[in-house]
């Protein structure tokens, strides 16, 4: 074989392994990962997953999927629901989810002190006390880049979102009156989860307009039949979630 054809097989073997790397890389992005401990010293990585063991010595790896405990809480500041003809605002949120699989997790939002901005009236999911909107069951499913959320959209390199749709209440993700008029929330939501590729038990939550994909409609009755359907943007400060165990998200 000529010293060319050599090297043009060398050229093609290399773009093959190559590319077999990104396709496994992106493989496992957009992934949660928890740090478990081996009954046997092979592991790559030290107690936590922070420090790599030079010699795979280790007695931790880090597995794909929920961990032993895969609950976690979260909580934010002033979260805002706006749309053309109504805004919606409430002074705080609380959360308790738990981790389904690589990609999903479950969620119930508790809102609280919520008020419709034109009247002052609160804002209140039936059954709960006055000011206090519950949502429905959520559904999540991390995005990483290459994959598209239901709008369309896709991350940026090294980001990943966290997209929130309807699991108990199809297709509402929330349902409550104000001021004598109901509501009700429909449609998906996106916000980016900070930070990603590394193992931790804090991570932060952003969703405002222009990150990640807001796709929410919202619909009013005050008496007389629904509104038509209104795109509405979710504004949501100091997002914090606190997990249970050491978590990764792993990103592209």
């Amino acid at each position: 074989m000529s010293s060319n054809r050599v090297k043009l097989l060398l050229v093609a073997m290399l773009a093959v392994f190559a590319f077999s790397v990104v396709v496994a890389s992106a493989a496992e992005a957009g992934e949660y990962y928890y740090c478990k401990k081996l009954t046997t010293s092979t592991g790559k990585w030290e107690k936590g997953c922070e420090t790599k063991n030079a010699k795979s010595e280790g007695k931790y790896e880090k597995v794909k999927g929920p961990g032993p405990e895969p609950k976690y809480t979260s909580k934010t500041g002033v979260a805002i629901l706006a749309s053309s003809g109504e805004k919606i605002e409430c002074k705080a949120s609380t959360d308790k989810g738990e981790v389904t699989g690589p990609k999903t997790d479950t969620d119930m939002v508790t809102f609280t002190k919520c008020v419709l901005v034109s009247t002052g009236g609160a804002c209140t999911t039936e059954g709960q006390s006055s000011g206090t909107i519950k949502t429905h069951l959520l559904d999540t499913l991390l995005i990483d880049h290459g994959e598209k959320g239901l709008s369309g959209l896709e991350p940026a390199v090294g980001e990943v979102w966290n997209q929130f749709v309807s699991s108990e209440g199809e297709p509402y993700q929330a349902e409550f009156t104000c001021s004598g008029v109901k509501f009700r929330v429909s449609g998906s939501l996106s916000c980016r989860i900070e930070p990603v590729n590394v193992m931790t038990t804090s991570f932060t939550l952003t969703c405002e307009a222009g990150v990640a994909e807001q796709d929410l409609i919202t619909e009013y009755n005050a008496g007389a039949g629904w509104s038509a359907p209104e795109a509405s943007v979710e504004t949501i400060k100091e997002g914090k979630i606190t997990t249970k165990e050491a978590t990764e998200i792993r990103a592209t």
